[in-house]
């Protein structure tokens, strides 16, 4: 279930170069302007899987981050048709009530995205991305939604090169991949450290007990030894992830410890679409003071702050 209040924020890179052969250097902040004004003119959209999905830059502007580079923020949505319809649970009766959908109207989530238009200083021809973290929304949807549209701005200015192989004109066609940054001290437990204890847990309602008003069920948690077999404890994890979910839970915790002493956890949601990437990853929790919706088409300025607050 998505918190109103906090979201986690996955770090990135974004890197950008031309897919064609001998291709020239091509710059993220050259097409910045044309992402804002397509998505302000509701061009900036990628319909696949049948046309059954949609993914669209619902919002997007340009704005000036603290260490006085400019930055493209980005609200990112995804609309299903095959995509249950939402419901809400009477708080002290129990009733559901599901929300009807309007015409033209499918099932969405949104997920923001921020990306630095300059370089990362310490990683040449790479710029510094962060995106929140969505049920169905990880880095693979929206890396097709840009190239999608980085495709249809250089198609538009029929963007062309001399190629000196044969010294005929081809399309520059910029071709954008976003990697994760990954997170060193998780990386390093997993390598050389030990995972203490992983859990599997949730906090949906147990009837049985939520009927009684003496109980307050607040989380059903599993605690499990993992011995990782031959693909090591990152292909373990995927197999527990899939167990555990199976079973009705929706949060994994590891807890790890390095041969110094030093401990931490990293813990993310069984449905996230990069549930591998989310563990291994650099992430950061946002929290705002204002809830926020499960889906939105405009930016939502506390929590663009609270992200750009950490390009420092």
């Amino acid at each position: 279930m998505v918190d109103a209040f906090h979201r986690w924020c996955l770090f990135c890179h974004a890197e950008l170069r031309s897919g064609a052969r001998n291709g020239p250097r091509v710059h993220l902040s050259d097409y910045a302007d044309d992402i804002v004004h397509r998505s302000a003119a509701g061009e900036a959209m990628r319909i696949y899987e049948h046309e059954n999905r949609v993914a669209r830059i619902a919002h997007a502007r340009l704005l000036d981050l603290p260490n006085g580079s400019r930055a493209l923020a980005m609200v990112i949505t995804l609309g299903d048709r095959r995509g249950a319809n939402p419901a809400f649970v009477h708080f002290r009766q129990g009733h559901a009530r599901e929300a009807e959908r309007l015409e033209g109207e499918v099932v969405g989530v949104s997920a923001h995205c921020i990306v630095e238009l300059d370089e990362d200083p310490d990683h040449v021809g790479r710029h510094r991305m962060m995106i929140e973290e969505a049920r169905g929304m990880g880095r693979t949807p929206i890396n097709l939604l840009f190239n999608s549209e980085l495709k249809a701005i250089s198609t538009g200015r029929d963007e062309r090169f001399v190629n000196p192989d044969t010294g005929n004109p081809n399309q520059v066609r910029p071709v954008l991949q976003i990697w994760p940054q990954q997170s060193r001290q998780m990386q390093q437990a997993l390598e050389n450290g030990t995972l203490s204890m992983i859990e599997l847990y949730d906090t949906g309602q147990i009837p049985a007990f939520d009927e009684q008003p003496e109980f307050s069920v607040q989380r059903r948690t599993l605690k499990v030894k993992v011995t990782p077999a031959a693909d090591g404890m990152a292909g373990a994890l995927e197999r527990l992830r899939a167990i555990g979910r199976e079973q009705g839970y929706t949060m994994l915790k590891v807890n790890w410890r390095m041969p110094g002493g030093d401990s931490g956890t990293s813990e993310t949601h069984i449905d996230l679409a990069d549930i591998g990437t989310a563990l291994l990853s650099r992430r950061e929790l946002i929290t705002v003071e204002h809830a926020m919706s499960e889906c939105t088409h405009q930016l939502n300025d506390e929590f663009v702050q609270a992200i750009t607050a950490l390009f420092v």
